[in-house]
């Protein structure tokens, strides 16, 4: 299985330099699901945005994106 402590911090990074109003969540689907599985990458972000701020979550899972195309 893929390790996700061995991964360099890009998420962190990408909140640092960006903040979590302007990230939005992503996958390279459907390559994601021949590597570590589709279902696996939702795992592994879910765990990491658990330490995350309900704000940022909410802003990162679909606020962000929410507030750029204005989906009803």
């Amino acid at each position: 299985p893929f390790d996700l402590s061995k991964a360099p911090p890009f998420i962190d990074m990408a909140f640092a330099a960006f903040g979590a109003d302007r990230l939005t969540i992503g996958t390279d689907a459907p390559p994601c699901a021949h590597r570590e599985g589709y279902a696996n990458v939702w795992r592994y972000l879910r765990e990491y945005l658990s330490r995350r701020t309900i704000g940022e979550r909410e802003a990162i899972s679909g606020g962000t994106a929410a507030s750029l195309f204005k989906f009803d």
